[in-house]
């Protein structure tokens, strides 16, 4: 199972955000402590649910990651 450690939350973020040579912005990195701090919430909140809901819902919750990282694609495609 993956670390629901803020800082691991954060880092995982992080660096599929700045994938493909990407670099945040200051608005970019406020953008992911709000989503990294929300999913902190979801993750603890998972963590009261028995088994096999826990696990579906952590997978549900990490599939979400990635969405910092789409929204910088998203904003660079739109850029050209």
């Amino acid at each position: 199972m993956i670390s629901t450690d803020l800082y691991a939350i954060a880092a995982r973020v992080k660096n599929l955000a700045r994938m493909n040579d990407a670099s945040l912005s200051p608005i970019g990195d406020a953008l992911c402590n709000l989503h990294i701090h929300m999913l902190k919430q979801f993750y603890d909140l998972a963590e009261t649910f028995p088994e096999p809901h826990r696990t579906k819902m952590f997978e549900l919750i990490e599939s979400k990651e990635g969405f910092c990282r789409d929204v910088i694609n998203l904003n660079k495609k739109r850029e050209r």
